[in-house]
């Protein structure tokens, strides 16, 4: 026997209006946590790196300047995400529209789309030295999926994502820090 039981139950899926919603709730859960993490993570930085232990109104304008691009960082890096895992599920693309988002989701199109966007926004400018920095960046973050795909269930594997993105912050950092010091090209007030 094959293991096929004619009493079998058919479990069917759920409608599609239903996986739809629950998809979209999911998705903006996400985005909110990757948006929240982007501006505390722009905040620590902008916190650590400030020069004096006087705070001026100026550094006070760069501070939530630095936390919305570090929002924005997050909300791309996930809306890219949820965009792309939409159109695979319920979208029904032809292949070469899938490649292109496939391309785009992957950790170097991620790491490009978003340095493109925050230091186009801050600096007004997109700096090669930043689009090298972002590509190696991808490096450690390609492990990091490539772990998550050969191990889906290891909760031990779970732990150590967070040291993959700290790797890849520091080799962020350090990368941008040998090409060259960035100064910004336009006041970064509003």
């Amino acid at each position: 026997m094959d293991g096929f039981s004619p009493a079998a139950e058919i479990i069917s899926q759920p409608p599609l209006t239903w996986r739809i919603s629950l998809f979209i709730i999911l998705a903006v859960v996400d985005i909110g946590f990757n948006a929240a993490a982007g501006a505390a993570a722009a905040a620590t930085g902008a916190h650590v790196n400030s020069q004096s232990d006087s705070k001026t109104a100026h550094d006070v304008v760069n501070l939530s300047r630095a936390v919305g691009l570090g929002a924005l960082a997050g909300l791309l890096k996930s809306g890219i995400l949820a965009l792309v895992n939409f159109g695979k599920q319920f979208g029904g693309m032809n292949l070469g529209m899938w490649l292109i988002l496939a391309l785009v989701a992957s950790s170097f199109g991620i790491c490009v789309v978003v340095t493109s966007a925050v230091s186009s926004l801050a600096l007004g400018e997109v700096p090669g030295g930043l689009l090298i920095a972002a590509i190696v960046t991808a490096i450690p973050l390609a492990g990091e999926m490539a772990g998550v795909q050969l191990a889906p269930d290891s909760h031990i594997f779970a732990f150590t994502l967070l040291g993959w993105d700290s790797l890849a912050g520091y080799v962020f950092a350090r990368m941008a820090h040998n090409e060259g010091t960035l100064q910004p090209q336009i006041p970064l007030e509003y």
